[in-house]
């Protein structure tokens, strides 16, 4: 018999193609696995919905089962989306999960749209979560001489430093504990007593609240591409680089889709399983006028034969 694991993503019409395609990933490398996959979202048009439910027909093979689950922007009123963010209301919506899911399903594993999966997932998923909230990786694990970044955002939260700082694009989430705990509630009142705190969304709200109630997963778990930006490259990220990564988070304001950078880390991964999912034809949702702008300066750099260097290529270690 397969295990069943619960994956939990959220969406709006605009970021359909990325969550059809980090889902495509997924069922890609986890075919030993039945996948109750559950996107939260708020009135997504019918054909988005279509295109997202064949990914469980029999035509792809996958061994998943699609839920919709349906919330309203209008609980998120008092969560602030600043003019320049990169993100939209929907990052609030995994903070709904164990008020919106059906209440037999206890764990789930919530994962960004900006993510492809390169490897099974089962021992994460079975990571024993029974007396903390959730797991996730750390951008500072409260201790000194390993990664250390985000300590600026310990600072403006003001909790303890021992407690670290998570990125909450990979969730691994107790929801028995949030349930019998309120959470999701609690997280929400946060976020609209503390407005002006919350410069990164649910993520500073969810380290505030819950940061000394989870677990660190490895890195490899979250292979964050930021950090291999220009303004990381005096951290020493041997602790990041220690195993080949499973998941790939594509969590900087310019995107491998957005924008062709010729060493953006693992941009050949993405396309491969983009290649393969039904959006394959999809590039971006820029205007028509950019996108030209765009691939003619693309052109342009390959015939000249410049390259934009721009990231640390020490994650070449684990390229294919």
């Amino acid at each position: 018999m397969k295990t069943t694991m619960n994956i939990v993503c959220a969406t709006d019409d605009n970021y359909v193609p990325l969550c059809g395609i980090m889902l495509t990933s997924l069922f890609e490398n986890n075919k030993d696995c039945h996948i109750d996959t559950y996107i939260i979202t708020s009135d997504l048009n019918k054909k988005n919905k279509s295109q997202l439910e064949a990914l469980s027909t029999s035509k792809t093979g996958y061994d998943t089962t699609i839920h919709f689950c349906e919330t309203s922007e209008q609980t998120f009123k008092n969560c602030p989306i600043r003019k320049g963010d990169h993100v939209s209301l929907a990052a609030y919506y995994r903070l709904l999960t164990p008020l919106i899911l059906p209440t037999h399903v206890e764990k789930v594993l919530y994962l960004d749209c900006d993510i492809i999966i390169t490897d099974s997932l089962y021992q994460l998923y079975n990571t024993d979560i029974s007396d903390v909230s959730l797991a996730a990786c750390a951008e500072h694990d409260g201790e000194i001489g390993k990664l250390q970044v985000s300590e600026s955002h310990i600072t403006r939260l003001g909790y303890p430093i021992k407690w670290g700082y998570f990125n909450s694009g990979v969730l691994l989430i107790n929801l028995s504990y949030w349930r019998k705990n309120n959470i999701s509630n609690t997280l929400i009142d946060y976020i609209s007593n503390n407005k002006e705190k919350c410069l990164l969304h649910d993520q500073d709200a969810l380290n505030a609240v819950l940061g000394g109630q989870k677990k660190f997963i490895p890195y490899k778990y979250n292979f964050m591409t930021y950090l291999f930006t220009p303004g990381y490259a005096t951290y020493n990220k041997d602790v990041f680089l220690e195993e080949r990564p499973a998941i790939i988070h594509y969590c900087t304001p310019t995107k491998p889709w957005d924008w062709y950078l010729y060493d953006y880390p693992f941009s050949k991964q993405r396309e491969h399983y983009r290649t393969i999912s039904p959006w394959k034809n999809w590039e971006n949702n820029m205007p028509m006028k950019k996108k030209l702008i765009r691939k003619f300066l693309s052109w342009k750099n390959k015939l000249i034969k410049k390259e934009l260097s721009v990231y640390d290529n020490s994650w070449k270690k684990w390229e294919p």
